[in-house]
């Protein structure tokens, strides 16, 4: 698949970006038996893996929460749940790559399903 030209993070977008995970959020949590949750609440890794690739960011990120940057402004597709410090050495820990690569065919399947819905 060609990558796509990165959306514009106007707020039309992010709300639409942020509806779209909320929506994955619970496909999964059905998938996993688990009661559908309200909100993107501890989607942050998923969600700022998708908000990064689809807005064109940097991931950001510490120990209680991570997010997506464009050029200083921060995407947040799931529920914040601390501050926007950005901890480099708690990225830069293994454990925490490990995850993100965990993380990643799930995100690759919700970008495909994204970019076909969305108009070039």
């Amino acid at each position: 698949m060609r990558k796509r030209k990165p959306l514009p993070p106007t707020p039309g977008n992010i709300r639409k970006a942020r509806a779209f995970v909320l929506v994955k959020w619970r496909e999964r949590a059905a998938e996993m038996g688990r009661p559908q949750p309200r909100t993107a609440r501890g989607a942050c890794k998923f969600a700022s893996l998708f908000a990064a690739a689809v807005f064109g960011g940097d991931l950001r990120g510490n120990w209680q929460h991570q997010w997506a940057e464009v050029d200083g402004q921060i995407i947040d597709l799931s529920v914040r749940d601390g501050d926007y410090t950005h901890d480099i050495m708690f990225f830069g820990n293994a454990d925490h790559a490990e995850s993100m690569t965990l993380c990643m065919p799930r995100v690759a399947q919700w970008l495909a399903e994204f970019a076909a819905h969305t108009p070039k």
